[in-house]
């Protein structure tokens, strides 16, 4: 039996759903906002955000990007440089869950660190930085 198109709105438990799985920690108003949106609408407004090119992470140790140009004997070492990326990687989205204005609550945040530890295996230095940015 095939599956029909809904054509209806999503409204707000459909698009919360949805923003969850497409998006990072969607707000209450994108929640309503595309609460108000049919399914085929909401898909391509997320499709049409024009995303900003990342500020690429830096080496301590040349002060310069290495991620694109490449590394030289003059760079942190591997697992250094490794380390940089991860926490790189993790911060926009940990400042953007944890904002002051929506303070982490103790078990989102450690859901978090648990992500980051598990997903990314950061170190206990990396972690420690990412408990420190979250407190």
């Amino acid at each position: 039996m095939p599956l029909f198109e809904y054509t209806g709105v999503l409204g707000y438990k459909r698009a919360a759903h949805l923003l969850h799985r497409a998006s990072f920690g969607p707000t209450k108003d994108e929640i309503d906002s595309f609460a108000t949106l049919t399914p085929a609408v909401a898909v391509a407004k997320l499709f049409q955000q024009p995303l900003p090119d990342p500020v690429l992470p830096i080496d301590p140790e040349t002060s310069r990007e290495w991620f694109i140009s490449g590394t030289t004997d003059a760079n942190s070492g591997d697992s250094d440089l490794q380390e940089f990326f991860k926490g790189w990687f993790i911060s926009p989205h940990a400042k953007r869950w944890c904002s002051s204005s929506t303070p982490c609550s103790p078990p989102f945040s450690q859901k978090l660190i648990t992500v980051a530890l598990c997903t990314l295996r950061i170190n206990s230095t990396a972690s420690s930085r990412l408990i420190k940015l979250l407190a």
